[in-house]
C-alpha cells in the first residue's frame, strides 16, 4: 500500500515523481515543478500531458541524447534542429507555455 501525505505535498507531484522514478528518468524530483508549470499555464489539472509526451518521445529522457539536451519532448525536430535547453526547468516551462497557447 502506498501512502501519500497530501497535507505537505501536492499528490500530483508525488505521483509524477513515482512515475519518473519507475523509469529511472532524470526527471525524478521535478514533479513539483511540473505541477507548478501546469497550474501556471492552465494545462489539464491532472498534469499528465507533458509527461505522456515525454514518455512517447524519449521514454522520459532516457533515450539518445535527450538527457544532455534537457529536451524530453523532441522539440525542434531531429539532429541539429532539436532545441537544446540549459535545464529541465527551462524546458518544462517552455513546453507548458507552448502547449497553453495551443501551438504544439
Amino acid at each position: 500500500m502506498v501512502s501519500i501525505d497530501v497535507a505537505t505535498k501536492d499528490y500530483r507531484a508525488v505521483v509524477l515523481d513515482k512515475y519518473f522514478s519507475k523509469y529511472n528518468s532524470p526527471l525524478t524530483g521535478l514533479g513539483s515543478y511540473f505541477v507548478a508549470m501546469c497550474d501556471k499555464y492552465a494545462l489539464p489539472k491532472d498534469c499528465t500531458l507533458m509527461p505522456a509526451i515525454a514518455y512517447a518521445e524519449t521514454k522520459l529522457c532516457t533515450k539518445s541524447i535527450s538527457d544532455a539536451q534537457h529536451n524530453c519532448w523532441g522539440w525542434g525536430g531531429p539532429g541539429i534542429y532539436r532545441t537544446v535547453y540549459p535545464s529541465y526547468e527551462a524546458a518544462i516551462e517552455d513546453m507548458a507555455k507552448i502547449w497553453s497557447m495551443g501551438t504544439a
